[in-house]
C-alpha cells in the first residue's frame, strides 16, 4: 500500500531538480529508486505517472526522459519541536508545532530527511554563539568528537558539544563555565548534530 503520496511526489521532484544540477541530465528510474528509497521501480513509475498526469514533468522513451515542467518551491520543509535545553537537560517527547522551510544547499546539509529543527532554551551554550530562543538545525548523521550535538542522556534531551573524556568517556560539554559537564549514568544517545542556528533579528 502506498503512503503520503504528496510527500513521495514532492521528494521526487526535489531529488530530479538536485540531480539535474549535480550531473546536467535526468536521472533514471533506479536512481531514482535508490536516491528516494523506493522499494522497487514500479513504485517510482506511478508517482512519476501521477507528476505527469498534475503537469510537473514530461516523459520522453528513453532512460533519462524526465523533464521538469516547474520548479519546485525554493526550500523545503523541516519539523520544528518546541524546544531544546541548552541549559540543564530536560525530559521532552513534544511533538513538532510547526515547519521551517531552508535551502538545504545554502546550509551544508546532506541528507535533507534527516533534518529537523529545535527551538533553544536556556544560556549554556552562549559561548558558541547559541542564544535562548534561537532555532537549532540538526542533521540525523554519525557525530565527530567536538561536534555540537542533540542528545538523550538517561533520558533526557540537551544540546551540548559531544567531547571523550579519556577517564569518563563520553561527556557532554557546555559553552558556559556556570554549567558541569554531563556524563551518562547509563545511555547516551546522539539524536542529531548541529549543522546551523537561525535566529531572527528584531
Amino acid at each position: 500500500m502506498l503512503v503520503d503520496k504528496r510527500g513521495s511526489r514532492s521528494r521526487i521532484l526535489q531529488f530530479i531538480e538536485s540531480y539535474l544540477q549535480r550531473h546536467h541530465r535526468p536521472p533514471t528510474v533506479r536512481e531514482i529508486q535508490q536516491g528516494c528509497g523506493f522499494r522497487s521501480p514500479r513504485a517510482v513509475s506511478y508517482q512519476l505517472e501521477r507528476l505527469e498526469e498534475m503537469g510537473s514533468i514530461s516523459r520522453q522513451k528513453n532512460s533519462r526522459g524526465i523533464l521538469l515542467r516547474k520548479h519546485v518551491a525554493d526550500g523545503f520543509p523541516i519539523p520544528v519541536f518546541p524546544s531544546i535545553p541548552a541549559g540543564r537537560p530536560a525530559l521532552t517527547e513534544e511533538p513538532a508545532d510547526e515547519t521551517v522551510r531552508l535551502t538545504p544547499e545554502s546550509l551544508g546539509i546532506s541528507n535533507r530527511t534527516a533534518c529537523f529543527a529545535v527551538r533553544v532554551r536556556g544560556s549554556s551554550m552562549i559561548g558558541a554563539g547559541i542564544l535562548d530562543g534561537d532555532l537549532a538545525l540538526l542533521e540525523k548523521k554519525k557525530p565527530r568528537e567536538g561536534q555540537i550535538v542533540a542528545a538523550l542522556i538517561d533520558g533526557e534531551c540537551t544540546l551540548k558539544r559531544l567531547i571523550w573524556d579519556s577517564r569518563l568517556g563520553h561527556v557532554l560539554r557546555s559553552e558556559n563555565p556556570d554549567f558541569a559537564d554531563l556524563r551518562p549514568v547509563q545511555d547516551l544517545t546522539v539524536q542529531g548534530v548541529l549543522v546551523a542556528i537561525v535566529r531572527k533579528v528584531e
